[in-house]
């Protein structure tokens, strides 16, 4: 009975351990990953300004309206999307469908 409990125990002791190593792991990656966003966008960001282009037009005022007017029918039908931010289906209710 006794070493019932202690076997008990250490499987117990062995599993909070293994959790914590997990979350702190879990954590760890986290904040890595957080890191190397952030420097990969300041790379793309200073390469973006150095990049000298040279005859590239500047945007004239039709297709500035054109663009407009596209991002406004983008901004109107806007597709509904679930709370992890992906499209989410839209399912139409028949109301003569009993």
């Amino acid at each position: 009975m006794m070493t019932d409990l202690l076997i008990l125990g250490g499987f117990a002791l062995i599993l909070s351990v293994l959790i914590l190593i997990h979350r702190s792991t879990m954590m760890l990656i986290a904040q890595l990953l957080e890191e190397i966003d952030a420097r990969v966008a300041g790379a793309i960001k200073a390469v973006v300004q150095d990049l000298q282009i040279e005859g590239v037009e500047p945007v004239n005022p039709i297709q500035q309206l054109l663009m407009g007017f596209v991002a406004e029918k983008m901004n109107a039908a806007k597709a509904p999307r679930d709370l992890q931010g992906q499209f989410a289906s839209v399912v139409a209710n028949d109301p003569d469908s009993s």
